[in-house]
C-alpha cells in the first residue's frame, strides 16, 4: 500500500494536477486523466502497477505472510507540491514495490508446497 500511494501521488502531480496548477481556470475544466497523451500514459501506468500489486497482495495472503511488514510502519511525508520533488515520491514508491516483488518472487503457497512434496514422494 505504502508503494502504491507514493507513486500515486507523485504520478498524480505529473497528470492531473500540473493542468491546475499551470492554469486554474482550464486545468479545472478538464477531467483528470483525458484529453492529453500523457495524462493517458500517467493512468495506463497507474493501472499496471496497482494490479501488479494487487496480485503480490493475493500470492502474500495465500502464503500466509501478508502483512509481516505493517507492525511499527508509517508513511510520513513532509508536504508535497506539484513540483520536480514528486519525482523522490516516485522513486521511492518504486523502490518499495521492487523490493515487494523479490520478497514475493519465491513465496510458495501451502497449496505448491503439499503439491511439491506428493509429486517428490511418487
Amino acid at each position: 500500500m505504502t508503494a502504491a500511494f507514493l507513486m500515486d501521488l507523485g504520478l498524480f502531480f505529473f497528470g492531473p494536477v500540473r493542468n491546475v496548477v499551470r492554469c486554474p481556470r482550464a486545468g479545472f475544466a478538464e477531467f483528470p486523466f483525458e484529453g492529453s497523451v500523457g495524462g493517458t500514459i500517467i493512468s495506463r501506468a497507474m493501472g499496471f502497477y496497482n494490479r501488479r500489486l494487487a496480485q503480490i497482495a493475493q500470492k502474500r495472503l495465500a502464503a500466509g505472510v501478508y502483512g509481516s511488514m505493517n507492525l511499527n510502519s508509517r508513511t510520513l511525508l513532509k508536504g508535497f507540491e506539484p513540483n520536480r520533488h514528486a519525482w523522490k515520491l516516485i522513486l521511492r514508491g518504486v523502490r518499495i514495490w521492487l523490493r515487494a516483488e523479490l520478497r514475493s518472487a519465491f513465496l510458495q503457497t501451502p497449496h505448491s508446497a503439499a503439491a511439491e512434496c506428493q509429486g517428490a514422494a511418487t
